[in-house]
């Protein structure tokens, strides 16, 4: 178990040389579970004297993340809460960045949409490189780095999976025929599925990207057939890959399909067809 110490200061003008200890039993208040972390509120009371206390928080779990750590102290006076001798953060400057966020989800590769975010440097000074934490709202998502932006520079930043995309699919029909008298072909058929669910309360947008396979050799034939969820665009400089531009309102539910025949002669190694 993890245990956390605080050093606090009620407002006075003569701060004391040694802060007193004060172990404080502590409760939880709040917990809100996430798909891969959850997020714990835990709430402790205590009466203090003028000048600096150690509050001392014992029976924390050993998984907490440091940089998770988020402090609030509330009282009849004015509270300050420093970082008992070890290496405190600074807040130097805050200012907004007006972001376009996007999500994109690839699930032939992992069933989750993720979030990116692009915003252009406006504040009129260099942001320096460095070790960021991300968070979505109240939750924290983990650290990532920031590049070195100039003024006037775009800033891009990812924010990992957005928990309230559901992401979903299926192969929902692999067929297997043969054609043709004289040189037989082998003929797979496929349809897949895809659905996409929003528990957002507002709408929001979705680039959804998938493929169909890319014949390199002249003997092999890529059909889509009829039926399929026709795209928004495709991607020159990736044969093969499709994207629907999904405008989702709020906790909407899509299905994206896509069928595809394959043709090649028989007894022809082939591979990736789904």
């Amino acid at each position: 178990m993890r245990t956390l110490a605080l050093l606090s200061s009620l407002a006075c003008p003569i701060l004391a040389l040694a802060a007193p200890d004060l172990d404080v039993p502590s409760r939880i208040d709040e917990v809100t579970v996430y798909r891969s972390s959850a997020r714990v509120t835990r709430v402790a009371r205590l009466d203090v004297s003028p000048g600096d206390a150690r509050v001392v928080l014992r029976g924390l779990p050993d998984q907490l993340d440091d940089d998770s750590v988020r402090v609030e102290g509330r009282g009849s006076s004015k509270v300050y809460l420093h970082g008992a001798g070890q290496a405190r953060k600074i807040a130097l400057a805050r200012f907004p960045l007006h972001a376009e966020v996007t999500r994109t989800a690839a699930p032939r590769l992992e069933r989750a949409a993720f979030l990116t975010a692009k915003a252009l440097n406006e504040t009129g000074v260099p942001l320096l490189g460095g070790s960021a934490g991300v968070y979505v709202g109240d939750l924290f998502i983990g650290r990532a780095q920031v590049p070195f932006t100039p003024a006037g520079g775009e800033l891009k930043m990812a924010f990992g999976a957005d928990e309230r995309i559901e992401i979903d699919r299926r192969v929902l029909e692999r067929k297997h025929d043969t054609s043709g008298l004289l040189g037989k072909k082998d003929v797979w058929r496929y349809r897949v599925q895809i659905g996409v669910k929003s528990r957002w309360a507002e709408p929001v947008k979705l680039t959804l990207l998938d493929l169909i396979p890319v014949a390199r050799d002249a003997e092999i034939e890529v059909t889509v057939l009829d039926g399929s969820t026709k795209p928004s665009r495709e991607d020159p400089e990736r044969p093969g890959v499709r994207a629907w531009e999904l405008e989702l309102r709020p906790r909407e539910e899509r299905v994206v399909e896509l069928k595809y025949e394959v043709r090649y002669p028989r007894g022809l190694p082939v591979a990736g067809l789904e």
